[in-house]
């Protein structure tokens, strides 16, 4: 881990992490070996300990290292998207991973919010929501608005004000995946209709538990399949 190029303070996260995933790439650093610690790491590249911290965190989520009881190593079996011309596209997809990290956070308290305090009347308006997954799939052209209005909802039965308002802004940033999510629903990966049924029945039956798992496990399965469908979009151009 010698001899690694200074960084300016200009977005040292993503070049912190650009510096470490060449150096897996060309081999310097190979499946098994371990990593630096975070102070002397920050020392050769001139970078805060925080820093450091984020890019390991964005490589372990990305699966090129892998977090041990004795340290950071780089993963053994690294994750089939570290591919030389993929490099610049993970990079690009921190954005969405953030996302999706802020909606687990957010949606998971929500939902458990609202397993506690949902009226009946709360559980008939998401239950007549969701009908419209299943009359009409998830490829009508309203389909962004009615996913956004179940979630959106969910927030408003959690009835917290500040969380809500920090929901609806989090939503307008939902905004920028349209795409992905509607190509996403097309190829029927996603069935909105039977994950929301499942939500609707852990909030009606006030089992808050239950409802936060579920919604975690939902955004995170999203989350991936968006990531594997940029993916392959990479690297099947003719395909999108």
């Amino acid at each position: 881990m010698n001899n690694l190029p200074k960084l300016s303070r200009l977005t040292l996260v993503d070049r912190t992490v650009d510096v470490l995933y060449q150096r897996i790439l060309n081999g310097s650093l190979k499946p098994g070996d371990k990593l630096l610690g975070e102070v002397e790491m920050g020392k050769q590249l001139g970078v805060a300990r925080t820093t450091v911290r984020e890019a390991y965190s964005h490589l372990i989520g990305l699966g090129i290292v892998e977090r041990k009881e004795n340290g950071i190593f780089v993963a053994t079996e690294p994750n089939s998207i570290i591919d030389s011309k993929l490099s610049s596209f993970i990079l690009m997809n921190w954005e969405l991973k953030q996302f999706y990290e802020a909606r687990r956070i957010l949606e998971s308290e929500l939902v458990t919010l609202a397993a506690e305090r949902a009226t009946p009347e709360d559980i008939n308006r998401l239950n007549d929501i969701n009908e419209y997954f299943k009359e009409n799939g998830v490829i009508a052209d309203d389909y962004w608005e009615y996913d956004r209005m179940f979630h959106l909802e969910i927030a408003k039965i959690a009835d917290n004000d500040i969380l809500y308002s920090m929901y609806k802004l989090l939503m307008e940033f939902y905004k920028k995946f349209e795409s992905d999510i509607y190509k996403l629903n097309k190829s029927g990966v996603r069935t909105p209709y039977i994950t929301h049924k499942n939500i609707i029945e852990a909030i009606a039956n006030n089992k808050p538990v239950q409802a936060k798992n579920l919604v975690y496990e939902m955004l995170s399965s999203v989350e991936k399949d968006l990531v594997r469908q940029k993916v392959n979009e990479k690297l099947n151009p003719d395909n999108k």
